[in-house]
C-alpha cells in the first residue's frame, strides 16, 4: 500500500504492475462517485460491487458510462413496463444488447450485458457471480466501460470494451 496507508487484503499488491493496476482502480471508482451522471442511487451502488470484485479478481476497475447506463436502464424499464425477462426485447429497435447500447448512442466495441431480478445491488450481484455465463461477463478481461440499470426488481449490466465515438472515454 501507499506510505501511511493501512495494508488490507483490497490494497496489497504482488508486483508493480499489480500495484499500477489497483491505483487506477481507485482513481476510477472515487471518479465514479463523484461524478454518477445519470445513474441512481442504486444504480451507482451496483456498479461499486461489480468493481470491487473485479479489483479483489484481479481486473480493471470499469467506469461507469452515461450512454451504457441509458442503455441498461432503458431495458429494465422495458421488461418491467412490458413484463418479460429477456436479453432479447420485443421493442422495436431493442431487439440486441448490441442493438439498444448503439440506440443509446455509443458504438461500441465488444458488448456484453447481465439480466436479474432481484431485490437489491447486491442481490443481483450474488446472482450473478454464481451463474458462470453472468460471472464471466462480469469478470472480463477487456471491459472498461459498464452501465448499471435499475427499474424496480429488474437489474441490468451492460458492459464494453471503448465507445468509438469517444475513443478516451474510458479516461474522462
Amino acid at each position: 500500500p501507499a506510505q501511511g496507508e493501512r495494508l488490507t487484503i483490497r490494497n496489497v499488491a504482488m508486483s508493480e504492475a499489480d500495484r499500477t493496476r489497483i491505483e487506477k482502480a481507485a482513481s476510477v471508482m472515487k471518479r465514479n462517485a463523484a461524478n454518477p451522471g445519470e445513474a441512481t442511487r442504486g444504480e451507482i451502488s451496483q456498479c461499486l460491487i461489480t468493481n470491487e470484485y473485479r479489483v479483489m479478481m484481479g481486473r480493471w476497475a470499469v467506469r461507469m458510462y452515461d450512454p451504457l447506463v441509458n442503455a441498461s436502464h432503458g431495458h429494465c424499464a422495458d421488461m418491467s413496463r412490458l413484463g418479460f425477462f429477456s436479453h432479447t426485447s420485443p421493442v422495436a429497435g431493442k431487439r440486441t444488447p448490441f442493438a439498444r447500447i448503439v440506440k443509446a448512442g455509443m458504438a461500441p466495441s465488444g458488448a456484453s450485458e447481465n439480466i436479474a431480478i432481484n431485490r437489491g445491488p447486491l442481490g443481483a450481484h450474488n446472482a450473478w457471480v454464481h451463474s458462470p455465463g453472468h460471472h464471466r461477463n462480469i469478470l472480463g478481461r477487456s471491459w472498461r466501460l459498464m452501465g448499471p440499470g435499475n427499474v424496480g426488481r429488474y437489474w441490468c449490466q451492460n458492459f464494453t470494451v471503448s465507445d468509438r465515438n469517444v475513443p478516451d472515454a474510458y479516461d474522462k
